[in-house]
């Protein structure tokens, strides 16, 4: 045989087996039949207008009328009954039947979640299925525990894995005898987000004044760490982001053209240092995750309705609220403090803060026990028990109290959360009031 028809032949083989014929894949029978079914169901109704539209072609030749009923449930039945389930064992024949021994003789370990498992630990048990002696070889790197030539890179198994940050395992079985190896059994474990939905633009320095940088925010807004391998800033600035870079819950990131004079002016790291210059005049950023996908994008201009002071004056551009939809000019505003404010991860610390009455009525009042925010101005946002926001108020807290005026809402349980200007070195307090009937 062709040695390079050879290798082609074993790489799909290799895909075939490490990620679709076993341990969950696309091609286990089980995977097969679901994804079969759907589509099936998908163009159900469909296959009675083709059965009325060419159900009887050619009728005057075969002799037939093609009904749904006769002919297409009896195909779906046949897939379902007698080839979905035998296929996959089939083409493993075929491969093991072949005189290139395209696949051994013995199976890939099988990948289990032990149930002590947790959403923020995972324990994973590896198993032999076959009944030859050898041993189990894994990584947890992503890469093969079999190396290039047949030696062992891996880690040998003896007891379970604890997984705790985002992975990916693969495992072969070794015979004892040491000269053949199994099919590779994979399994991505991911306790990071990594599509990035809750990811916004928040804030951009487009034209600063001379001889200051500039710069652009991103927040995640969401609930979950976000793992940033693979982003990129496609149009408007370049920038690629490393596979071991998060963005934590609540937390920003920080690009700029020039990270010696942003960190002369501002005091603080940036993040990362992008290639290309932002326009004066306007153009289109867009950040796209590891698949490609457009995750946030904003058309920003230096003319009328953006505001004019961001354009050369040394104000940014500010995102009014993260709930806003930052595509539209409306939800931004020039930023509070000239130069802007970058986020920075310096330390913060909490507001203390108490309500009452509660359990309340109508009327609650905050009152700010934290002596240096007397003055500062405070967004306070109220939220029902599904999460959805029903009041946002923005105060500075006069005499430390602020008086919260909640009457037309429902009677039961809320969250009121309190933040301080992103400028400041405190982060937000939550706390908890009950309405009554």
């Amino acid at each position: 045989m062709n040695p390079l028809f050879l290798l082609i032949a074993n790489i799909c083989i290799y895909l075939l087996t490490s990620k679709h014929l076993f341990n969950d894949g696309a091609l286990t029978p089980e995977n097969f039949e679901k994804n079969f079914r759907f589509r099936k169901e998908e163009i159900d109704k469909a296959i009675v207008l083709e059965s009325a539209r060419w159900g009887d072609y050619r009728e005057e030749v075969s002799g037939v009328t093609y009904t749904k009923n006769e002919f297409w449930l009896a195909e779906v039945n046949s897939a379902l009954e007698d080839y979905i389930p035998k296929r996959r064992d089939i083409v493993i024949k075929q491969f093991r039947g072949s005189k290139n021994e395209l696949f051994p003789d013995f199976m890939p370990p099988v990948i289990e979640i032990d149930e002590q498992s947790t959403e923020s630990k995972k324990i994973i048990k590896l198993i032999n299925p076959n009944s030859i002696s050898g041993d189990i070889y894994y990584t947890v790197d992503g890469s093969d525990p079999r190396m290039v030539g047949g030696n062992i890179q891996g880690i040998k198994y003896s007891e379970s894995v604890v997984v705790e940050n985002s992975t990916i395992l693969k495992a072969r079985f070794l015979l004892a005898t040491g000269d053949k190896w199994s099919a590779l059994a994979k399994e991505i474990y991911l306790f990071d987000e990594i599509y990035g939905e809750n990811l916004t633009i928040n804030e951009i320095m487009y034209h600063p004044e001379d001889d200051y940088p500039e710069f652009i925010e991103v927040m995640n807004f969401g609930e979950n760490p976000v793992n940033m391998g693979g982003f990129t800033f496609s149009d408007g600035i370049a920038y690629t982001f490393s596979d071991d870079e998060i963005i934590q819950p609540g937390a920003g990131v920080v690009l700029t053209d020039d990270i010696l004079l942003f960190k002369n002016i501002y005091d603080f790291d940036a993040f990362g240092q992008y290639e290309k210059q932002l326009s004066n005049s306007g153009e289109t950023l867009i950040l796209r995750n590891g698949f490609n996908q457009t995750v946030d994008s904003v058309t920003y201009s230096d003319s009328i309705p953006w505001p004019e002071i961001a354009d050369g004056d040394g104000y940014s551009l500010e995102l009014i609220d993260s709930d806003l939809d930052n595509s539209l000019w409306s939800s931004w505003k020039e930023s509070n403090k000239i130069y802007g404010s970058p986020y920075t991860t310096i330390a913060e610390l909490d507001i203390d803060a108490g309500i009452y009455p509660n359990p309340f009525s109508d009327v609650i009042t905050i009152k700010i026990n934290t002596e240096v925010l007397s003055t500062e101005v405070l967004q306070i946002a109220v939220y029902n028990q599904l999460g959805s926001k029903v009041r946002t108020i923005q105060s500075t807290s006069n005499n430390s109290e602020i008086e919260v005026n909640l009457g037309g809402i429902m009677p039961g349980l809320y969250i009121i959360r309190i933040d301080a200007s992103k400028t400041t070195q405190f982060k937000g307090a939550v706390l908890k009031a009950i309405k009554l009937n």
